[in-house]
């Protein structure tokens, strides 16, 4: 389906602006279109030894019902929605590494709204997102890359921010940080089909 679409990210937004016609419908197409890009950005946040007790799909889907709930007060003309999305789920795993480091059995399903309230669809949107080979592929391959690398991925590549934002973050100004990205993107594209991913 990605190869029929030659610019996903801007069809995202496009449905993102549909959202206050008929929000639950497009929320829902929506979030299959960045379900993959939670997935790998859950995996690469979770610390290995958490990945037992916190899964990336779980985390995915929490983000899911955290959303779903706010979807009214999205409003595409202030906020991209993957921004959006992913200032959702920042919260979503910070709480969970609270709710872990308090209890040796805390699960991300453990909030008030909770992994009860999510369909069965929506559960297997999000594991076959975390069963897909580029999501997959992309988490190997993150072992490879030093810490700045591992920054761009996160917060251009998966998150979108702007490369001003991404240049703060980094301490450089936002033109290095743009080629920097740009040689990393090249790279990561030889050995992964980026195109249902990232988003900058």
């Amino acid at each position: 389906m990605q190869g029929d679409d030659p610019d996903p990210q801007l069809r995202t937004e496009a449905l993102a602006g549909q959202a206050s016609d008929d929000p639950t419908a497009a929320f829902q197409r929506l979030y299959e279109r960045i379900a993959p890009s939670l997935v790998a950005w859950a995996g690469m946040r979770i610390p290995a030894p958490l990945q037992a007790r916190l899964e990336p799909e779980e985390v995915a889907q929490e983000v899911w019902a955290r959303a779903m709930a706010k979807i009214a007060t999205f409003d595409p003309d202030r906020s991209p929605f993957r921004a959006w999305i992913f200032r959702i789920a920042g919260l979503v795993l910070l709480e969970s590494f609270r709710r872990l480091g308090g209890s040796s059995t805390g699960t991300a399903g453990a909030s008030d709204g909770g992994l009860g309230q999510i369909p069965g669809d929506v559960t297997s949107v999000c594991q076959a997102a975390a069963r897909k080979e580029n999501v997959r592929t992309l988490l190997d391959l993150t072992a490879t890359l030093n810490d700045e690398e591992r920054r761009l991925l996160l917060h251009r590549g998966l998150e979108g921010l702007p490369h001003d934002e991404v240049a703060t973050i980094l301490g450089v100004d936002p033109q290095t940080a743009m080629k920097r990205w740009q040689r990393l993107r090249t790279r990561l594209g030889d050995s992964v089909d980026l195109t249902d991913l990232l988003g900058g």
